[in-house]
């Protein structure tokens, strides 16, 4: 779990976390999303919605953001 907390030292605020795509469909990693999210700070989303669906909007908005780089 800690490598994916350091993928996301360079996220910037407000984009969805790179760590998505891995946990996204690992039911042990996903439990600990949150943890993951929590680590980048006190800026870091806070899921209000299931789980599972805001961490499918995660990679949905990881997918868009890198398809336009």
């Amino acid at each position: 779990m800690r490598v994916l907390i350091l993928v996301d030292e360079a996220t910037a605020s407000g984009q969805a976390l790179l760590a998505s795509l891995v946990v996204v469909d690992d039911a042990q990693l996903r439990a600990h999303y949150q943890e993951i999210a929590g680590a980048q700070g006190p800026e870091a989303p806070q899921d209000e919605g299931e789980p599972r669906d805001v961490l499918d909007a995660d990679v949905q908005q990881v997918f868009s953001e890198w398809s336009r780089q």
